[in-house]
């Protein structure tokens, strides 16, 4: 260092021009909500909700925007809906009154959403044989 005038060494800050990022993660691998659209078929809402509850990574570019790796989103799949009291006992082929039943007993796993309603998972349901209690 003896012959190191100062004026040689470049800081990393001065070898990074204006506005590009160090992240080690090729910039080229990330794309906007707008764009993973255009690729799965998602709303870029439904894209962002996604990222909020931690399902997708995300990160802010240089100009403030969520960007996702192409790689990841072509990969996800998003949770499957749940269904309502409703849709379930369609699908149970029993009805309504009798499915309210069964979730007062206990018979039949029940979510309830951030709106304090029924929700029933299909994964759950799908093992389950409810039939219908037979008449008085």
């Amino acid at each position: 260092m003896s012959g190191d005038t100062g004026a040689d060494l470049v800081t990393e800050a001065q070898a990074t021009p204006p506005g590009s990022r160090t992240t080690g993660i090729d910039e080229q691998e990330r794309i906007t909500a707008a764009e993973a659209s255009r690729l799965t078929g998602f709303t870029p809402r439904q894209i962002r909700i996604w990222a909020s509850l931690g399902l997708l990574r995300s990160e802010l570019d240089t100009t403030g925007r969520k960007t996702f790796r192409k790689d990841e989103i072509l990969a996800f799949r998003p949770p499957p809906a749940l269904w309502g009291p409703s849709e379930a006992a369609f699908r149970l082929g029993i009805s309504l009154s009798e499915l309210y039943r069964h979730v007062r007993l206990g018979n039949l796993p029940v979510r309830r959403t951030t709106g304090n309603r029924l929700a029933f998972h299909p994964d759950d349901l799908a093992p389950m044989r409810v039939r219908p209690s037979p008449p008085p």
